[in-house]
C-alpha cells in the first residue's frame, strides 16, 4: 500500500478548532484533492475539502464549515509535507483491465 495520511480508510479522529471530530474517508479525499491539482491556499480549495467530507457521509453543522476547512487545509498541507510524490498516489488507484 502507498504512502497515506490518515492510516487506514475509517474513521479518522482530527481536531476541529478546539474540538475533535470523527471523519470518514479522508485517505480518499487528500488523494482525490492532490490528483486534481490543488494547492494550500488555493481559492476554491476550501469548498472543495468541505463538499469531499460530506460527499463521504459526514455530518458538518451550516456554521461550523469555516471551522472544518482550516483543520482540512491543514491535514492536507501535512500530507503534501511528507514529500509524497504523485506517482505513490496515482498508482493507488485502479485503472481499466488491459487484456
Amino acid at each position: 500500500m502507498g504512502r497515506s495520511c490518515c492510516g487506514n480508510r475509517g474513521v479518522r479522529i482530527i481536531k476541529i478548532g478546539t474540538s475533535k471530530a470523527g471523519l470518514t474517508g479522508l485517505d480518499q479525499l487528500v488523494e482525490d484533492v492532490y490528483r486534481e491539482g490543488w494547492r494550500p491556499g488555493q481559492p476554491g480549495l476550501e469548498e472543495r475539502l468541505i463538499s469531499g467530507v460530506r460527499a463521504a457521509g459526514n455530518y458538518i453543522e451550516p456554521g461550523f464549515e469555516t471551522v472544518y476547512a482550516k483543520s482540512l487545509e491543514d491535514l492536507y498541507r501535512s500530507f503534501l509535507a511528507e514529500g509524497v510524490r504523485r506517482d505513490d498516489v496515482v498508482k493507488k488507484t485502479p485503472g481499466p483491465k488491459v487484456a
